[in-house]
């Protein structure tokens, strides 16, 4: 089957059995009978010193099915609000804010209570007006002076690549580095009892 899937481009296979993955997950953390774990605080490092340990891995008799626990690669939209566009509109960076929580995330009025539980109504723009970059930066505030401004007037919107999962132990991120049928026995270094 690996001979088979590796001719499809730009995708990484991993064959396991639940039962074997949480196995390997209690002892090792991920899923993987052999992990190595690369600890820092920038995942962009810890994603390029995955890549050159797997290099050098690959060349290790009996290490089959490495795969690195990617963390990068989430869509990130930014959007920074410029402090002197704001002023001389005289909104305040806390409206611009506000409107961009709105519009994105949600804004909760009140809480509807149902029995004993509540849960908040939450007040949030139509996928229409929020699914797009174009369409937050054309998001209007209204200045004191009744005119409409949009935020890409008010703000820096871009794209970046960001984490779309940051994997921690002991409070530190790290990056791991998985062979998931590797034979441990073979491949970690053998010791011969000594002479005496």
């Amino acid at each position: 089957m690996q001979r088979e899937l590796d001719k499809i481009p730009g995708v990484v296979w991993g064959f396991s059995q639940p039962i074997e993955d949480n196995m390997e997950e209690a002892v090792s953390g991920v899923k993987g009978a052999l992990a190595t774990k690369i600890y820092g605080d920038d995942l962009k490092t810890l994603e390029e010193k995955s890549d050159e340990i797997v290099n050098i891995m690959r060349k290790i008799k009996g290490i089959e099915d490495l795969g690195v626990f990617r963390v990068l690669g989430q869509p990130n939209l930014n959007v920074t609000i410029d402090r002197a566009a704001a002023a001389r509109y005289q909104i305040n960076v806390a409206d611009v804010q506000d409107a961009v929580q709105t519009a994105v995330g949600g804004t909760a009025l009140t809480q509807v209570p149902q029995g004993e539980a509540r849960y908040d109504l939450t007040l949030r723009y139509l996928p229409q007006y929020r699914n797009t970059q174009e369409a937050i930066a054309n998001i209007r505030l209204l200045s004191p002076s009744g005119e409409r401004v949009s935020l890409a007037q008010l703000c820096k919107i871009s794209e970046t690549d960001g984490a779309s999962e940051v994997y921690r132990e002991g409070n530190r991120r790290y990056v791991a580095i998985n062979t998931a049928s590797a034979d441990v026995t073979s491949v970690a270094p053998s010791k011969k009892p000594s002479k005496k």
